[in-house]
């Protein structure tokens, strides 16, 4: 404790300059080169190629050394300026992520990509042939998609009161209709708590693998890819999780962690910290949700069972629960690649169009999904219904609720703007694709458009038939763009194209400047 306390002191002396954004990214590259050492301890158990991992780490533990010690957290900081924290440090911890995979012998393009892929929770890949049997690839690419997943979470609960009421109106966006609108006091101490939760449910799930009979390698990679949604498998299998790779006990555990990855985390933080048992019922989000699994799965079985599909009754029901559950929570874990075969039930049109209507939905707020957001979703169709009551009631006064509490009109106008983003970032990389990629059918160039906004990763039956890997440099380019904004909820992400946004960023540093000179006058 008295080292600890020295320490602190040293440093307090030592940062002369306030500057949340270099104080932020100093913590950042700092993170990221300690992260980089398991997967170094990692290929030198299994006998890879260290210099992958040694060179990114090194560098990032050096850069990061001045940032920290001379740089201090900011007492404001205006929204503008956290947005762009936000671009600047997924950027970097991006670009650094595809460091290994560069250094393991893949293009530039192809390194960025599936680190992109994996941070952003997306799980689609171009990983060439030669780096599957590199272990300790196999779990960084992993690890991504877990720091990732907790990483999103954070961004929207640590870094966002750091902005004031700009911040606050964001979080309240972000949150709204996921029953956590109270949750505003103390959201930076509260983050430690969230990570302890993400780091429970990611434990349990490792040693239930284990005793389940699971490699342990495969338990700790699934691990990393399951609590964030991610969907990356430590092999090279088109056939998913089925085809006797893994028991169906283990799916059924797979299953069980997507869904709660796909929860707000704000609900399982008041049922761990706060005890409080009826939190989740109470959640209109989390009872859209159960309700929306429940009836597409429903729909799903009376469609295809008896005419495509596994004749058992009960596996094809686990199959498709699996599926619905692994769409809507924007995961992409394919259950067996039989489904997607010909005659296979999810290259039923019907079947398929349900399964990625999941997919733009997602999961709740505040969740490690994509998608969204079924509370977003919700507040849509009241909105709509509400309208219909006020052309058949002129004269009656109506109110959009949930959970109780009346939104107000510039949440529900939220909710329509990020639905109309979605469609039109969804609608622009159909289109990109088509222009990048001629060669691609209408269908292929849609489904991939879709699955990379909402950060899905899966493309069932459609995308190229030689994979992801064959697409032009600059195809792969486009989708790390789409699957980058998709993951930053779109609203946010397009504000860095704005004009406006960077003439506040300029002109605030202006005012920055003659403040500091009057100052010294």
């Amino acid at each position: 404790m008295r080292f600890l306390a020295v320490t602190r002191n040293i440093l307090e002396r030592s940062r002369r300059w306030e500057s949340t954004f270099l104080s932020t990214m100093g913590i950042t590259l700092m993170g990221t080169g300690m992260i980089l050492l398991f997967p170094l301890m990692a290929a030198l158990w299994f006998g890879d190629d260290i210099s992958v991992f040694l060179i990114p780490a090194v560098c990032c533990l050096c850069a990061s050394v001045p940032l920290f010690v001379l740089f201090s957290a900011g007492r404001n900081m205006r929204a503008v300026d956290g947005i762009l924290l936000i671009f600047a440090v997924w950027g970097v911890v991006m670009g650094i992520g595809s460091v290994p995979y560069i250094l393991s012998g893949m293009g530039l393009i192809d390194g960025i990509f599936e680190s992109v892929s994996g941070f952003t929770t997306t799980g689609s890949t171009v990983l060439h042939d030669d780096l599957w049997g590199m272990r300790s690839i196999i779990l960084w690419r992993s690890m991504t998609q877990w720091i990732g997943g907790i990483a999103i979470i954070l961004v929207f609960i640590s870094l966002f009161p750091m902005l004031g009421l700009g911040g606050r109106l964001m979080f309240e966006n972000e949150m709204a209709g996921s029953g956590s609108r109270n949750f505003t006091a103390k959201m930076r101490d509260a983050a430690l708590q969230f990570v302890m939760i993400y780091g429970l449910f990611s434990v349990v799930f490792f040693v239930a693998c284990v005793l389940m009979g699971t490699d342990p390698f495969d338990s700790v990679c699934l691990m990393f890819t399951t609590i964030s949604t991610g969907g990356f498998l430590p092999y090279n299998d088109p056939s998913g999780l089925g085809a006797g790779i893994y028991s169906i006990p283990v799916q059924f555990l797979i299953l069980v962690f997507m869904f709660l990855g796909g929860v707000n985390f704000y609900l399982h933080y008041q049922r761990i910290y706060r005890k409080r048992d009826a939190g989740y019922l109470r959640n209109h989000e989390f009872r859209s949700m159960i309700m929306l699994f429940a009836v597409a799965s429903l729909i799903i079985f009376m469609i295809s069972f008896g005419s495509v599909g596994d004749p058992n009754a009960l596996v094809h029901a686990k199959d498709i629960i699996f599926m619905v559950v692994s769409s809507g929570t924007t995961t992409g874990f394919s259950v067996t690649g039989g489904i997607t075969a010909a005659g296979g039930w999810l290259t039923v049109p019907v079947i398929f169009g349900t399964i990625f209507l999941l997919c733009v939905i997602g999961g709740s707020s505040g969740s490690t999904s994509g998608g969204m957001k079924i509370g977003r979703a919700v507040t849509v169709l009241k909105f709509l219904s509400l309208d219909l009551k006020r052309r058949i009631y002129p004269r009656g006064v109506f109110d959009v609720k949930v959970n109780g509490e009346t939104m107000d009109e510039r949440n529900t106008s939220v909710a329509y703007v990020i639905l109309f983003l979605f469609t039109g970032t969804i609608a622009a990389g159909f289109l990109g694709l088509m222009l990048l990629e001629p060669g691609l059918g209408f269908t292929d160039s849609l489904i991939m458009s879709l699955s990379s906004v909402t950060n899905t990763g899966f493309t069932g039956p459609y995308g190229p038939a030689d994979g992801l890997a064959s697409l032009s440099g600059a195809a792969k380019a486009f989708l790390s763009l789409i699957m980058w904004i998709g993951r930053l909820e779109v609203a946010t992400a397009v504000l860095i194209f704005m004009p406006y946004f960077w003439k506040e960023i300029f002109r605030g540093r202006r005012r920055i400047v003659r403040t500091d000179r009057d100052s010294s006058r």
